[in-house]
């Protein structure tokens, strides 16, 4: 994703005040098109994982993590 947003963004020669510019606004826009998906799709996959846990041992989230005092 990096690559295709430096390959968008980074049309100026480098050394130019113009590259500078495009490097900081990749810079700024790098955390809202890559960190920001990449957290949703392991957010999205971290709660299939507990739903598929949870369907496969019968038990609910407080017994697979031990939080309820025995």
């Amino acid at each position: 994703m990096n690559y295709i947003l430096a390959k968008v963004l980074l049309v100026s020669p480098p050394g130019t005040p113009e590259y500078s510019a495009e490097l900081g606004k990749m810079t700024g826009l790098s955390f809202p098109v890559i960190a920001l998906p990449c957290t949703v799709v392991m957010m999205a996959a971290l709660f299939y994982l507990m739903r598929r846990v949870r369907q496969l041992t019968a038990l609910e989230l407080e017994q697979i993590f031990r939080l309820h005092q025995e």
